[in-house]
């Protein structure tokens, strides 16, 4: 075999290999304008501000211990779906408590067939199974209770003028009716749902 035919078959191979390297360097090479795009991003990653004081974690700490203090009052107005209703403001002792905080689970995860799972309903304290409406809930320094629910609310451990001056703000219960409630509830309690009711209409009638 000649030395020039040796030469003339290997000097495809060489191509052949070095043209992978030549296709690589141009689909990972970047254009200009990538170039620049990507230093001006790295640029403004720079001038980012970092943030040292913690505020939003300051806020979430601050709120946890209102939230914790059984002694903290919250002056909550409540604003009626009627727009000729005047907003009422209660205190509410400690805070609102939603009806999505439950002390037990939902579900519990039970083995199924071919190791699988599923999660069966669990019942509430109440023994009864299905969720319920959302709602929001206080109880008075007086362990009065008041639901929220359904009604646009503002709550402030500090009461403003507006809501002395331009809500009625519900402190006092009124005695009559607060009497006949507990005579009513004692007549419940004594297994006697009509003289509950007729108890409750001579209250309500005597306003």
């Amino acid at each position: 075999m000649q030395p020039g035919q040796r030469r003339r078959s290997i000097r495809p191979a060489h191509i052949a290999v070095l043209a992978p390297c030549f296709l690589l360097v141009a689909c990972t090479s970047q254009g200009p304008a990538a170039k620049q795009a990507q230093g001006n991003s790295e640029k403004l990653q720079s001038q980012v501000y970092v943030q040292h004081n913690n505020v939003e974690f300051q806020n979430y700490n601050e709120r946890q211990k209102v939230a914790d203090d059984p002694a903290t009052i919250l002056w909550c107005t409540a604003y009626p779906t009627n727009s000729n209703a005047k907003p009422l403001t209660f205190p509410i002792r400690g805070k609102l408590t939603s009806s999505d905080k439950r002390p037990y689970p939902t579900t519990v995860m039970q083995p199924g067939t071919n190791d699988s799972s599923y999660s069966p309903e669990v019942p509430g304290p109440d023994s009864m199974y299905g969720p319920s409406a959302e709602y929001r809930y206080g109880f008075t320094p007086a362990g009065i209770y008041v639901d929220f629910t359904g009604l646009e609310t503002v709550c402030t451990t500090q009461p403003t003028v507006y809501q002395k001056q331009k809500t009625d703000i519900v402190f006092q219960a009124d005695q009559g009716l607060t009497d006949a409630s507990a005579k009513a509830k004692a007549a419940l309690q004594a297994g006697d749902p009509t003289k509950a009711t007729q108890i409750l209409q001579q209250a309500i009638g005597g306003q």
